[in-house]
């Protein structure tokens, strides 16, 4: 992580997705953040100081669990705001978000801001609606999970040889999704023990 004095790179961005509009707080201080492939943009261990409105890259949200495991939930790839969540309520979601590539940032401290923002009714607005897309993502990706958890041991109880799947890529075009998503289904599949990697991009259903 490293903070990027362009003026001319901040401008382009502020610009493209408008994001002095979304405040009638005037002269806020924003910064430029550069994450670079496989760094933490948040974590349990580094909690979220900042609003930040991701302008560029890709990153996957992941959850941990009890034992200190981490689950992937979501490959993100769309401008969106983090610490929306942390800046109404002040608890940490407990959610990692971890760079797939340079990701760049424009940030604004909540430290130093928030007392104030909690009087912008454009600020609040925007979260608001911020929110309630998130919530709908989350209810339609479960549901898109869930479903697709079903398909996958359909496909491999009817369709493949003694209910060994063997080609990742054949079963993700039958089954319309992304090798993304099936290897996360298969991943999740394999921990409740529904199925067993035999080996590399082999998998047996138990």
């Amino acid at each position: 992580m490293k903070e990027v004095f362009d003026e001319q790179l901040k401008s382009k961005y502020m610009k493209k997705y408008q994001i002095e509009k979304i405040f009638d707080t005037p002269d806020l201080k924003f910064q430029v953040i550069k994450y670079e492939a496989g760094e933490f943009m948040s974590s349990k261990r580094s909690p979220l100081k900042y609003l930040k409105f991701i302008v560029k890259g890709t990153w996957d949200i992941y959850s941990m669990d009890k034992e200190g495991k981490t689950h992937l939930l979501k490959h993100a790839d769309a401008f969106t705001i983090m610490g929306d969540v942390e800046f109404f309520s002040g608890i940490e979601t407990g959610n990692l978000q971890k760079a797939c590539e340079e990701v760049i940032s424009i940030e604004l401290s909540m430290d130093k801001y928030k007392h104030m923002l909690l009087q912008d009714n454009a600020f609040l607005r925007f979260l608001c609606r911020s929110m309630t897309q998130k919530l709908i993502n989350t209810t339609n990706d479960m549901m898109m999970h869930d479903r697709l958890e079903e398909q996958l041991i359909q496909y491999m109880r009817y369709e493949c040889e003694d209910g060994y799947l063997t080609c990742i890529e054949e079963a993700a075009f039958r089954l319309n999704h992304s090798r993304r998503q099936l290897h996360r289904v298969l991943k999740k599949l394999t921990e409740n023990h529904v199925i067993c990697k035999e080996s590399r991009g082999c998998y047996r259903l138990l």
